[in-house]
């Protein structure tokens, strides 16, 4: 006797109940290969899902003993004489058996070809972890040729969040060799922001070429007025200079706070290209006074010049 339960996995599997395990297994396969996520798409999972435990149910019980795996043929009786329509029919039973041993052997190499794919795989990700953490870890030598290699191995995953916070640890090493500097800004990129966000909250901690090469790898992005913000607190004039230097022509000037702190630095090579953008943008009227008092005091005369232009155009407000 079937339990209620089972007969119901059986017409899952759009087969009978008195269906014997080749027909189960031929029945599941046919399924699978209609309704398998990697054919059907994401939204098939749940039918995948719902087939495979049927499938396994009735293997659990078809292959506990307790019922055939096919239904008993009888023997002819005794005597029968052997007419053409009963060779042919024996002709048909032959050929569809052979067609059941044909397709039991298909199952059972798709089966195995199956477990070696997943076995691949599993070693392939066992192995992509290994690498990856063996990269991090040369990533933190102290030899260039060994972080070299290690950028090398990573080049393909730098999306990756350990990547990215690895990559940032690096550039703020100080004392960063210049080949590996250059190699890191290649894999960074300008196009890369979720590292240069990550680095902009420790703009203090770069050294002035790495952040010099860092702010220049920005040219050429129109909307870079947000990733420049964080690098016009650098303690470099120099790259400071270049951040003023890259301000987009569109973009309004520097918030208040970056600019009430830029108006009281001394540097010429950096007060040049801020007098050059609040003259290009304009300047609020609250800075009229710092402005006045470089028009006057700064030693610089090109300073001076610029600092008398900027509070001539009479458009401070």
């Amino acid at each position: 006797m079937i339990p209620c339960e089972l007969e119901s996995r059986f017409r899952l599997l759009g087969i009978a109940p008195q269906s014997d395990w080749d027909q189960v297994k031929s029945a599941f396969r046919r399924l699978a290969r209609t309704c398998h996520p990697d054919v059907a798409g994401p939204e098939s999972s749940a039918r995948f899902a719902e087939i495979n435990e049927a499938y396994m149910d009735i293997k659990g019980f078809l292959l506990s003993g307790k019922r055939p795996q096919g239904p008993l043929r009888p023997s002819p009786p005794h005597g029968t004489p052997r007419s053409r329509a009963g060779r042919g029919q024996r002709r048909k039973e032959a050929e569809s058996t052979g067609e059941k041993t044909r397709q039991r052997r298909l199952d059972e190499a798709l089966d195995e070809a199956t477990r070696r794919v997943e076995a691949l795989l599993r070693k392939s990700a066992e192995r992509k972890r290994e690498d990856l953490s063996g990269h991090l870890e040369r990533l933190r030598s102290a030899h260039p040729a060994v972080v070299l290699l290690a950028l090398e191995g990573l080049a393909a995953r730098v999306g990756e969040e350990a990547v990215r916070r690895a990559l940032v640890d690096l550039l703020c090493r100080p004392s960063l060799e210049r080949e590996v500097l250059d190699r890191v800004i290649d894999l960074v990129g300008p196009a890369n922001r979720e590292i240069m966000v990550l680095l902009s909250r420790r703009v203090l901690s770069i050294d002035a070429d790495v952040a010099l090469r860092l702010v220049r790898s920005l040219r050429g992005l129109a909307d870079r007025a947000g990733l420049l913000t964080p690098w016009l607190s650098h303690r470099s004039e120099k790259v400071v200079a270049e951040a003023l230097a890259q301000w987009p022509l569109s973009a309004p000037p520097p918030d208040d706070l970056s600019l009430s702190r830029l108006l009281r630095r001394n540097e010429e090579a950096l007060l040049i290209p801020l007098l050059r953008l609040l003259h290009r943008c304009g300047a609020p009227a609250w800075a009229v006074f710092s402005l006045k008092k470089l028009a006057v005091d700064h030693p610089a005369a090109a300073v001076r010049v610029w600092a008398r232009s900027v509070v001539s155009q009479g458009d401070l407000g």
